[in-house]
């Protein structure tokens, strides 16, 4: 069976399109987290910058699809890199990057509209979308915290891999060793649309791991911080399940009172513990907590370690 480069083209755009419902749904469960809106936006763009590489060989149109194309693209892998930037909990430099490219703009311009230069323009758009995935893997490689650090790191030797190639196309354009027509059959070509979809998956695929790796991270701190609270307050706390009333986690100040360790009351029944002087009093507790939900503002008497009520 023959696939030709047109059809290769099309199979990028649908790929693309699941990425874009993939990172959509991210970007909704996920909105605290910074950059996934903008890995949006760079999904959206790559699709509709494959697009008007499709619609090329339309007659026509050929010109401003190169234009477009090429623009949609780069300003696709832009949000990509502040996406990353972003996300790893800095800013970028807004002057820097959207002066560069508008530059890149004027440049695919100038070697489309004014000098039709297609080896020029390989040359110039190879370089630029390898200066931009090396910045990406620099700054993965450079901010990445322990708890993404994986993650960070394979997507940044996936960005090398990926700018490596495209230093490659360009020195292969400027030796003028093939054809650059994106239709045409050569290796340099059919390995481009095979950069293109791999590279789109696996930037996916990172994103996705890196997003739930920081929810994990969340949830540690989370954690983390609800026990400081827990066993640094002053009041005595202890977590019990209500079905059989083992005691879940103790504090520091429910050891201090009660005499009990944390070693002897974590596993055990609060009424194996005996703490409580009177057991019909959870059993009521029990009760309300079940119609009303909750309880406050009760007074019951506990029996401390050395037989000492409290």
């Amino acid at each position: 069976m023959h696939i030709d480069l047109p059809t290769l083209s099309l199979v990028i755009i649908v790929v693309n399109l699941v990425q874009i419902a993939v990172l959509l749904l991210q970007f909704y469960s996920n909105r605290t987290i910074k950059g996934i809106g903008w890995w949006l936006s760079w999904s959206i763009f790559i699709a509709v910058g494959f697009t008007f590489l499709y619609l090329r060989s339309f007659p026509g149109v050929f010109s401003y699809s190169i234009l477009f194309q090429n623009a949609a693209i780069m300003i696709g892998l832009v949000f990509l890199y502040v996406g990353v930037i972003r996300f790893l909990g800095y800013k970028e430099n807004k002057l820097a990057v959207y002066s560069l490219y508008g530059l890149y703009v004027f440049t695919i311009f100038f070697f489309t509209f004014v000098n039709d230069n297609i080896n020029a323009r390989t040359v110039f758009i190879s370089v630029s979308v390898s200066a931009i995935a090396f910045a990406t893997s620099f700054a993965l490689l450079k901010y990445r915290s322990k708890y993404i650090y994986t993650s960070a790191t394979f997507f940044a030797a996936v960005q090398i891999i990926h700018g490596s190639y495209y230093v490659f196309r360009a020195i292969t354009a400027l030796l003028d060793f093939s054809s650059f027509d994106p239709f045409s059959i050569n290796f340099n070509n059919v390995f481009l649309y095979v950069d293109a979809i791999s590279s789109s998956m696996l930037f996916t695929f990172c994103l996705i791991i890196m997003v739930n790796q920081r929810l994990n991270e969340e949830i540690h701190n989370a954690k983390v911080h609800f026990e400081s609270v827990f066993n640094t307050s002053p009041d005595a706390a202890f977590i019990t399940r209500m079905s059989d009333a083992v005691i879940v986690n103790v504090n520091d100040a429910f050891c201090a009172i009660t005499g009990y360790s944390r070693e002897e009351s974590i596993g055990k029944s609060s009424l194996e513990l005996a703490v409580w002087k009177n057991t019909e009093d959870r059993e009521r507790m029990m009760e309300e907590i079940r119609i009303n939900g909750s309880i406050a503002n009760k007074e019951y008497v506990f029996v401390q370690r050395n037989g000492e009520f409290l």
